[in-house]
């Protein structure tokens, strides 16, 4: 008598109040991107400063270079930083003011 293995399919449920989406990695393409474009600017940058001390360099670029890279990776509620940046921007040009006016019937 032949063993036959069980071929066994597994099915998982996605609860409906989920929200986010299912990839493989936890950062967005665009927000990596713009993670690296900003730390290398940030390193350029910093490496033109003329000291002296290369452990000061070291610490400078480590700090602000790496800390606003990984700041970049991670957006702004929900978006990229450049896509944040450009909505705000919008917003600023596109603002209207209101006014209240109250009407008085006498």
């Amino acid at each position: 008598m032949e063993k036959r293995e069980e071929e066994r399919t597994d099915v998982f449920v996605i609860p409906p109040n989920y929200k986010g989406n299912l990839q493989l990695s936890i950062f967005s393409a665009r927000n990596l991107a713009e993670g690296i474009i900003v730390f290398v600017a940030m390193f350029w940058l910093i490496s033109l400063i003329p000291i002296t001390e290369m452990w000061l360099k070291v610490v400078l670029i480590t700090v602000i270079a790496g800390g606003a890279g990984i700041v970049t990776l991670f957006g702004r509620n929900g978006y990229a930083y450049s896509q944040y940046l450009f909505i705000w921007v919008r917003f600023l040009i596109r603002r209207r003011k209101y006014s209240y006016r109250r009407i008085f019937r006498g």
